[in-house]
């Protein structure tokens, strides 16, 4: 059996596992208790969600490399490209929407009262349709660009063998400007975070279970995309691998998930970041 068998298997139990979580986080904690619409809460909210539609997406991503190779005159090779495509595109969604949310924590702890009065004023629904039409230019400079071939390949087995290697390299640059805002405003999240920890500063339990999240999402993204990441820059990964870099997102998705249902079980108010941080942790 080749090794993109199981890979796929595995990705599959993952994606399962991460459209439930999120699920769960979405009705249980965000909606049915209003979570949603406090400021804090508003782009982790959309976030949430948008975690739901990628576990759906890498779902289909992992049946589809598997179909095509037990099924090639139902299935055409060619369903993995355009299902790539599209997870492509809502990474890009995804990644910018997790640096906004680095920034914006980072503003919020810095700048709390000036956070608190103009935050409402920049509405999730105008930051989602830049992040969209930034993904659909992405797909503007595959085709126009970078000249994408068609007919496609009717032998590659991941989204990487039918891109051409100059697109490969312009995604890799975006993923890695986005991931680098991200690294850096979280990290200096996280010093802040530090700085108030030992000061014994008053958070509010909302601020401190959202920063404590944007902190989670840092750590899972190096553990499971950056490092990953610079592996298949270094490394080849050949073609009968599959689709292992989506493998290894999705295994990210549910730890952050698992984070994210932990975090929003705590319950408190107001209290010490000292008291706060080590509650719920």
């Amino acid at each position: 059996m080749e090794i993109f068998y199981p890979i796929s298997c595995i990705g599959m139990i993952f994606s399962i596992i991460q459209i439930f979580l999120n699920f769960r986080i979405v009705l249980r904690y965000l909606l049915s208790s209003s979570t949603w619409k406090k400021n804090d809460f508003k782009l982790i909210t959309a976030r949430t969600i948008l975690d739901i539609i990628v576990g759906l997406v890498a779902f289909t991503l992992f049946l589809v490399t598997m179909l095509c190779d037990l099924l090639p005159d139902i299935v055409p090779s060619e369903s993995i490209f355009y299902v790539g495509l599209l997870a492509s595109n809502i990474a890009i969604v995804r990644g910018l929407l997790a640096a906004s949310i680095a920034i914006e924590r980072s503003c919020a702890i810095v700048f709390p009262l000036h956070f608190k009065q103009y935050r409402k004023v920049f509405t999730n629904l105008g930051f989602l349709t830049f992040f969209i039409f930034f993904a659909i230019f992405d797909d503007f400079m595959l085709l126009y660009v970078f000249d994408m071939e068609f007919p496609l390949k009717s032998d590659c087995r991941i989204y990487a063998c039918f891109i051409p290697r100059s697109y490969a390299k312009y995604e890799t640059i975006i993923f890695l400007i986005i991931s680098l805002i991200t690294y850096f405003f979280s990290i200096f999240l996280s010093i802040n975070m530090l700085i108030k920890y030992y000061r014994s500063v008053k958070l509010t339990n909302d601020m401190l279970k959202v920063n404590l999240l944007c902190i989670t999402d840092l750590i899972c993204q190096i553990s499971f995309e950056f490092i990953p990441a610079l592996i298949v820059q270094v490394v080849r990964i050949q073609n009968n691998v599959g689709p292992l870099m989506a493998l290894l997102r999705s295994i990210g998705r549910v730890v952050e998930a698992l984070s994210i249902f932990q975090l929003m079980r705590k319950n408190g108010s107001y209290g010490s970041a000292r008291l706060a941080w080590e509650t719920a942790s």
